[in-house]
C-alpha cells in the first residue's frame, strides 16, 4: 500500500503511529530492513543515498503502538537530514515489526512523504545599483531574490524611499508592500513610485528600504524576506543632466551643431573632460576649462560643447569626468 504524510521538516523523525492503519495495537521489533530513499523525480533535489535502517536497532524506537525513525532521542541520535522540497519513499520489508504476542507481523509496504521549503529568499541584485551615481528619474527600483516571491498581503508591512538630503518636501515617502505600486513577476519585485505623491527629483540623493516579511516566498512555508534597513545604506545619485541637445538617438544631425547639455540647478565650470567619440574613429577630450570650446551660456544652467565642422556620431559626457556642477 502506499500512504502520504503532510509536509515534514529536514530534521523531522518519522511517526508511523498515525499513518499505519495497521498499527492498533503496542508492538515490538522482529526483523528485517526498513530503507529510505530520495524519490527520482521529487519536487527538489537531495544528493542523499539510499538508508538503510536494521531492525532491531538502535536506529528504531518503539514505544507502545508507535514506531520512531530518526529520532534524536535515539541511542545514535538523528541520522538523516533530509533535503527540502523532495520527495521521499519509507519501504519495509515484510516482518519489521510483530505484536506483542508474536502471533502477526506486517506485510512489506512502502509510503511516501516530502519535506517543506524551510529557507528564507534572499537578495541577490538591485537596480539601480547601489550608490549609483547617474539615475535617470523616471527609473524604476527592481530587487531580484534567489527565489520566486510575492508580496505580504499585511498593509502594516511598509516599504519607504527618502530624499537623504531633505531637498523636497515631504522627504519620506512610505507605502504598504501591497500597494500597486509595487508588483511581482518571478523573483523580481518592482517598485514604480507614484510620482504624484513623490516626484524623484534631478540631482538628488535616495535611499530605499523596506520591512521585514515585506516579501514571503511562495511556499506553503511563506518563508520571508529580512529587512532591507537604513543601515545596509542602498542609495543613488538621480542624474543631474536634465536634456541633451541633440537628443539622444538622434539621427541626421547637421555637422556644425553644437552640443548642449542642460543642468538641473545652476553650474560653475569645473574640472575634468567631455569626451566625444566619433564611431570607429579615437575619442577625443574637450578640457571643460576650455573656454574657446566649453561655453556657460548667461542662465548658467547650460554647458555648451562647440563642434562646428566635424561631424559628431557619439557623445559619452560621462566618460572622463564631467563639469561639476
Amino acid at each position: 500500500m502506499l500512504m502520504c504524510f503532510k509536509q515534514v521538516n529536514r530534521l523531522s523523525r518519522l511517526n508511523l503511529e498515525e499513518d499505519m492503519s495497521a498499527l492498533l495495537e503496542n508492538i515490538q521489533a522482529s526483523f528485517g530492513y526498513i530503507t529510505i530513499q530520495p524519490a527520482i523525480s521529487g519536487i527538489g533535489t537531495s544528493t542523499a543515498a539510499a538508508t538503510t535502517i536494521s531492525v532491531p536497532s538502535t536506529d528504531v524506537v518503539i514505544s507502545a503502538a508507535s514506531l520512531f525513525l530518526n529520532d534524536a532521542a535515539s541511542a545514535s541520535g538523528r541520522q538523516i537530514v533530509f533535503a527540502e522540497q523532495t520527495t521521499y519513499t519509507l519501504s519495509f520489508d515484510a516482518g519489521v515489526i510483530e505484536n506483542l504476542a508474536a502471533t502477526d507481523t506486517n506485510a512489506a509496504f512502502s509510503l511516501q512523504f516530502t519535506t517543506g521549503d524551510f529557507t528564507s529568499p534572499t537578495l541577490l541584485s538591485m537596480s539601480p545599483v547601489d550608490d549609483a551615481p547617474n539615475v535617470a528619474t523616471t527609473s524604476s527600483i527592481v530587487f531580484t531574490f534567489t527565489e520566486d516571491i510575492q508580496v505580504n498581503p499585511n498593509t502594516l508591512i511598509t516599504w519607504s524611499i527618502q530624499d537623504v538630503y531633505a531637498q523636497q518636501s515631504p522627504s519620506t515617502y512610505s507605502a504598504p508592500c501591497s500597494d500597486v505600486q509595487v508588483t511581482v513577476s518571478g523573483a523580481s519585485a518592482t517598485i514604480t513610485v507614484d510620482s504624484a505623491n513623490f516626484p524623484i527629483l534631478p540631482c538628488q540623493k535616495y535611499q530605499v528600504v523596506y520591512a521585514a516579511q515585506c516579501f514571503t516566498d511562495t511556499s506553503q512555508n511563506l518563508n520571508y524576506v529580512a529587512a532591507l534597513p537604513t543601515t545596509s545604506y542602498y542609495d543613488w545619485w538621480t542624474s543631474c543632466l536634465t536634456a541633451y541637445s541633440p537628443a539622444i538617438g538622434t539621427y541626421g544631425v547637421a555637422i556644425n551643431s553644437d552640443i548642449v547639455l542642460t543642468f538641473s540647478e545652476q553650474i560653475l565650470r569645473g574640472t575634468g573632460n567631455i569626451v566625444f567619440t566619433p564611431l570607429g574613429e579615437t575619442s577625443q577630450n574637450y578640457d571643460v576649462t576650455d573656454t574657446t570650446r566649453v561655453l556657460i551660456d548667461s542662465s548658467l544652467t547650460q554647458a555648451v560643447a562647440a563642434r562646428r565642422g566635424r561631424r559628431v556620431k557619439e557623445i559619452d559626457p560621462e566618460s572622463g569626468g564631467n563639469a561639476n556642477a
